[in-house]
C-alpha cells in the first residue's frame, strides 16, 4: 500500500541469513539462536523471490485469489479480509495525501 502510493516498483526484505542478528560481531552464537521471527518463510509467504543468500524481492501488488475458486466455507472470510484491506488502503491514501 505504501509502495503503491510512493510510486516505488520493488520493496526488499532482509532474509535470515541476512538480518543483523546473524552478524558475527553483533551478538554471541548462542544469543543469535534466540531470533524468533522467520523472515524466509514470511517472505516466501507473501510471493517474495529470492534474490541473493540475503534479501527477498518482493511483489508491490498483493495476490488476491479468486473467490470462485475457494472453498464456499472460506469465501465470506476472504470477501471481509479483501474488504478490510480495501478500507485500510483508502485511509492510508487519505492520511498521505492530506
Amino acid at each position: 500500500m505504501f509502495a503503491r502510493h510512493f510510486g516505488l516498483s520493488n520493496a526488499y526484505c532482509v532474509t535470515n541469513k541476512g538480518h543483523v542478528y546473524n552478524a558475527s560481531d553483533y551478538r554471541s552464537r548462542r544469543q543469535r539462536k534466540k531470533m524468533m521471527f522467520d523472515y524466509d518463510a514470511f517472505c516466501s509467504e507473501m510471493s517474495g523471490i529470492k534474490q541473493s543468500p540475503y534479501q527477498f524481492k518482493l511483489p508491490i501488488e498483493s495476490i488476491r485469489r479468486d473467490l470462485d475458486d475457494l472453498n464456499r466455507t472460506k469465501r465470506k472470510m476472504y470477501r471481509k479480509r479483501y474488504e478490510m484491506l480495501d478500507l485500510y488502503e483508502e485511509k492510508i491514501r487519505a492520511s498521505l495525501a492530506a
